[in-house]
């Protein structure tokens, strides 16, 4: 195959050329405020009222189309929406943007860096997610307790639950119903004492304690803390450490 335009897939070079045909992506854009990470790109754009809101939305995705076709490029209307955010309990009236001839879809929740934003930021559509995540962990958890070793379960909580806990947590740590989080994380821990959901959740540290295990409060929720709530304080997860 002949490439004419660009560099072939895998080349070394691509990454870097890439961030320099990106270079002058948020200048071309001075109406909306753009955040980039590779090739997730989101644009801000604020108005004081819907209908003015919409205008500036349509202005930007012109810009947006010209853009991409000054470089060569086209803009992918399946995996381009947009979302109006609201902070006052009323949803906003549906919007009509459109790119070319096509509509572009409005959401009510998208996902951005691994996070599932939603349009009133109750972060409830992310939570979802990370339950539906850490179900999945916590079943894996309590497959592996009867085949592998107990520092071999730590391991892999740290690979997993732990991994998913902490991402991000300053953000969507102060949600209202970021209890279920904690849940699920219990759930994990009595997935690697090997004991069954109805087991009290002190019942299960102390049989890992039995064990020689280290268990000290979570280093996961620790600055998280600081940002909830004083009623959701003592609902914070815990860490497991392995003892040395």
């Amino acid at each position: 195959m002949v490439t004419t335009l660009g560099v072939p897939q895998g080349s070394c070079l691509s990454n870097t050329l890439f961030s320099l045909l990106l270079n002058d992506f948020p200048d071309a854009v001075g109406d909306a405020e753009v955040f980039m990470y590779a090739d997730d790109v989101a644009a801000i754009v604020a108005a004081p009222t819907t209908y003015e809101l919409q205008q500036r939305l349509k202005l930007v995705v012109q810009k947006l189309e010209q853009w991409f076709r000054s470089k060569c490029l086209a803009l992918n209307r399946d995996k381009t929406c947009f979302m109006s955010f609201y902070l006052n309990g009323t949803p906003p009236p549906p919007l009509t943007v459109t790119a070319g001839d096509a509509p572009l879809e409005m959401v009510q929740s998208t996902k951005l860096l691994g996070f599932y934003l939603d349009s009133s930021l109750t972060w409830d559509v992310h939570i979802d997610e990370l339950c539906s995540r850490l179900g999945r962990a916590c079943f894996a958890l309590r497959r592996l307790a009867s085949t592998a070793s107990r520092s071999v379960i730590v391991s892999c909580y740290h690979a997993t639950v732990h991994r998913i806990l902490t991402y991000g947590a300053e953000l969507w740590a102060r949600a209202a119903d970021v209890g279920r989080v904690f849940v699920m994380q219990k759930r994990a821990v009595r997935a690697i004492v090997g004991v069954s959901d109805d087991v009290t959740f002190p019942a299960s540290f102390d049989a890992l304690q039995s064990r020689r295990r280290q268990v000290k409060k979570s280093e996961v929720y620790e600055q998280p803390r600081r940002w909830l709530p004083q009623s959701q304080t003592k609902q914070c997860g815990w860490e497991l450490m392995a003892q040395p």
